[in-house]
C-alpha cells in the first residue's frame, strides 16, 4: 500500500471523528469507557434483552472500550480519539489493519446480533444504528442496510458487514458508505 496523501488521511480522520461522535453516547464531547457502558445499555434497552443476552451485549461492548485502552475515569476528546486511532493504524501493515477491524467488528457484529443466528436481520441493524446513528433517516437505515447485504439475501451476514467495517474505517476512497455507515459526517 502506497502511503495515504494529506486529504485521505484528513477524510480518515473525518470519518473517525464521526466514529467518535456517535459512541460520545452522552454527548460531552469526550469518549469514555462509560459511554461504551451507555451504549450497551441503550442497546439493550432498545433491544429488549434481558439476563444472560443483556450480559453479553454489555460485556461486548466492554471488550471495545478495552480495545480503545479506555479505563475508568479516562477521557480523551473525539479529536484526540481520532488522531490516536488514525496514528496506530499507519504504523500497522494492510494485513494489521484488517485483522485489527476483523477483532473489533466481530464483537460489534455478535451486539447487533441479537436473536444469534449468524446475520443481523434489517430490525436488528435499525436496532444498533438507534443506539450509534440516530440522525440516520430511516430511508437511510435501509439503503445502507442494502450497501452492506451484497448477496442481496435480505439479512447481513458476518463476512458482508466485517468487508463495509473495514472500507470504511481503513480505506481512504470517499464511497456511499461515507454518509450511512455511522451517518452524515462530522466536520
Amino acid at each position: 500500500m502506497m502511503d495515504p496523501t494529506d486529504s485521505q488521511i484528513a477524510f480518515r480522520l473525518r470519518k473517525l471523528r464521526t466514529k467518535f461522535a456517535r459512541f460520545d453516547v452522552d454527548k460531552d464531547g469526550y469518549m469514555a469507557k462509560e459511554d461504551f457502558e451507555l451504549m450497551a445499555k441503550k442497546m439493550n434497552e432498545l433491544s429488549n434483552a434481558t439476563g444472560e443476552q443483556a450480559e453479553s451485549c454489555r460485556q461486548i461492548f466492554m471488550h471495545v472500550a478495552d480495545t480503545f485502552g479506555f479505563t475508568p475515569g479516562m477521557k480523551l476528546s473525539r479529536d484526540e480519539a481520532a488522531k490516536n486511532m488514525n496514528e496506530a493504524m499507519l504504523k500497522l501493515s494492510w494485513k494489521e489493519q484488517r485483522a485489527m477491524c476483523d477483532n473489533f467488528y466481530n464483537v460489534v457484529f455478535d451486539a447487533m446480533d441479537l436473536d444469534r443466528d449468524d446475520h443481523i436481520s434489517l430490525e436488528e441493524y435499525k436496532t444498533y444504528t438507534r443506539v450509534l446513528a440516530p440522525d440516520l433517516s430511516d430511508e437511510d437505515k435501509v439503503k445502507c442496510f442494502n450497501l452492506i447485504d451484497t448477496n442481496q439475501d435480505g439479512k447481513i451476514s458476518r463476512a458482508e458487514f466485517l468487508e463495509v467495517a473495514f472500507g470504511y474505517l481503513h480505506k481512504f476512497e470517499e464511497n456511499e458508505f461515507s454518509e450511512l455507515f455511522y451517518g452524515p459526517l462530522v466536520p
